[in-house]
């Protein structure tokens, strides 16, 4: 079961992966003033290795390079634009710290928990859209 907090970041996985789906490109520096900023970073760390394990452990690609890349820079210039926000925000925080938008998916804890049981659900959510589309 996910939680509430998982729960929205899942629905912001799939609103993303139709928006591309469809080839609405993910704006990069698109800042939400209603959702607080440590949401925004945590969402954008989340994205960003769900995806890493998607491609990396899965072998998928639900999304293309170009986008993955977007949403990387994305967190960069959050982190950077926002760092007291960033230092904030726990999830991963030592993984991303650091994190550019030139950063390898691959050098990701690619065996999180989370990450993987996301990644494993997003897939199949895919695979379903996918489905549909081929009726």
């Amino acid at each position: 079961m996910y939680t509430e907090e998982e729960y929205l970041i899942l629905r912001d996985l799939i609103v993303k992966m139709r928006d591309i789906y469809y080839g609405v490109p993910p704006a990069l520096d698109e800042i939400r003033t209603d959702i607080p900023m440590e949401d925004q970073i945590n969402r954008a760390r989340r994205c960003v290795l769900v995806h890493s394990i998607v491609y990396y452990i899965y072998d998928e690609n639900i999304i293309s390079d170009y986008y993955y890349d977007q949403w990387g820079k994305r967190l960069q210039w959050l982190q950077w634009m926002f760092p007291h926000e960033s230092k904030k925000t726990p999830f991963m925080l030592d993984i991303f710290q650091d994190y550019s938008g030139t950063t390898s998916g691959y050098d990701l804890p690619l065996k999180d928990e989370w990450g993987d049981r996301t990644a494993r659900w997003l897939i199949t959510q895919h695979d379903k859209e996918r489905w549909k589309t081929n009726e």
